[in-house]
């Protein structure tokens, strides 16, 4: 990240409310002026006239469309996005309903491919900007595991996106 200096103009820091999120926005405005939270928890996030939160399913094109707007319009496209949000799941393939499948989907590799899509559509007019990107990921993206296969699987797609 950028020193005290030269702070970025405005971030997103998708999935605010969860152990890494929460961390994570607890030191982000030494580094940013103006903040926009999401998630679909409550904020635990202590909030001023520099940051808003939208309690939403990020994993929601439309919510999320809402948001990025909203966002825009209020602190200006980011410089800075931050994606920490997930959903993490232990079953084995075999005992997956289908609704844990479009969940671990949704909340893994939606959301990502949602959020950088949108990120860049709000960013295009600013090709003089330089703009960063932090997406957490998981090591069940990179190595076998057995008990998380379908969880293992989204991570392993978001690296794989991410590196394409």
């Amino acid at each position: 990240m950028k020193n005290n200096y030269e702070k970025y103009r405005s971030a997103w820091l998708i999935g605010s409310a969860g152990g890494i999120g929460q961390s994570l926005s607890k030191v982000l405005s030494e580094y940013v002026e103006k903040i926009s939270f999401c998630d679909m928890k409550n904020s635990p996030i202590i909030m001023n006239e520099n940051s808003n939160f939208w309690k939403i399913n990020c994993a929601d094109d439309k919510q999320f469309i809402k948001f990025a707007d909203e966002s825009v319009k209020m602190f200006g496209a980011p410089d800075l996005m931050l994606i920490t949000a997930g959903h993490v799941s232990s079953a084995e393939l075999i005992n997956t309903s289908p609704d844990e499948l479009d969940k671990i989907y949704s909340n893994n590799f939606k959301l990502v491919s949602i959020a950088l899509k949108l990120f860049f559509e709000k960013c295009l007019k600013e090709n003089n900007i330089s703009k960063n990107i932090i997406i957490v990921s998981s090591n069940a993206g990179l190595e076998s595991r057995p008990n998380q296969p379908v969880y293992a699987a989204m991570k392993s797609a978001i690296n794989s996106l991410v590196k394409s």
